[in-house]
């Protein structure tokens, strides 16, 4: 426990080293309304559920939770304090915009997990996982969308499961099993880098797109080996720098599509139409 609230610390996540007299380690809080988790509550497990028709929102500003989990069409807000393990069920959803998710002495382990249609959302301030060999998966229609924040673990999404990056940055990425990717800027693969499944579809929309295939060499690297490494960059439609490390050739692989932003697109429709009339003259 020591280790860990320090590696936490050292990242800048305060999630309290002294805590009230009479809150109690070794408890399992299951939530069928709605709560909150703060400062000073410290928890092994905790479970989130509806009581239909109503649906229960839990916000959780601080404390520690070893185990989450979240079931039917609940709502969790993490802002702040330390969740181990998380694990999004059903249709439920998960807002993570402060603190941090993941164990970092987790190692081969799945820390974070979306399932049956659940969906997790990423905001700037967050911060999910280290560089470690635990991981993130996401099955079934899950969802996970990044509007910022740093997501250190590697990312896997299979059985179209669908990631969605608008900014941030995302260690790695990896589609399997018709899983979609559709990243409108941010920092993808620069950690542990990218691979894209025969059967699934990644979308890029921006424009400025430069692929450069030795942008640079890996000398016995851990991550890439010894080769040269790839990357695309460019700018998504508001302007959000786009940077995409390991990636295939876009112009050569038919799973990557590059979408230009809607005025490129129609500069370029208009470029045919001329094309075309200049072929077939009147």
């Amino acid at each position: 426990m020591k280790r860990k609230l320090a590696v936490l610390l050292g990242y800048g996540v305060v999630i309290g080293l002294a805590y009230p007299s009479g809150i109690s380690h070794a408890t399992t809080m299951t939530f069928y309304a709605d709560g909150v988790i703060q400062a000073g509550d410290i928890y092994d497990i905790v479970e989130v559920y509806d009581t239909p028709p109503a649906r229960t929102t839990v916000d959780m500003a601080g404390g520690q939770v070893d185990s989450m989990s979240t079931f039917d069409t609940s709502v969790v807000n993490i802002s702040g304090g330390y969740v181990g393990f998380l694990q999004t069920n059903d249709s439920s959803t998960v807002n993570i915009s402060g603190g941090w998710v993941g164990d970092p002495d987790a190692l081969g382990e799945i820390t974070v997990g979306a399932y049956n249609h659940s969906v997790i959302n990423v905001y700037e301030g967050a911060t999910v996982g280290m560089l470690s060999t635990a991981y993130s998966e996401l099955y079934d229609s899950s969802a996970f969308n990044v509007y910022g924040g740093i997501i250190h673990l590697p990312v896997r999404a299979f059985y179209s499961a669908n990631v969605t990056i608008y900014a941030g940055m995302l260690s790695s990425l990896k589609l399997e099993d018709e899983a979609i990717a559709n990243i409108y800027g941010g920092d993808v693969g620069s950690g542990w880098g990218l691979n894209v499944g025969s059967n699934t579809i990644m979308n890029i929309y921006g424009y400025g797109f430069e692929y450069n295939p030795h942008a640079f060499w890996a000398e016995d690297s851990p991550v890439w080996g010894t080769r040269w490494v790839s990357k695309l960059t460019g700018y998504g439609f508001d302007g959000t720098p786009i940077s995409i490390t390991d990636i295939p050739n876009p112009s050569t692989n038919p799973n990557i599509n590059l979408i230009p932003e809607p005025a490129t697109f129609v500069l370029m429709a208009l470029g045919a139409i001329s094309s075309l009339k200049r072929k077939w003259p009147r």
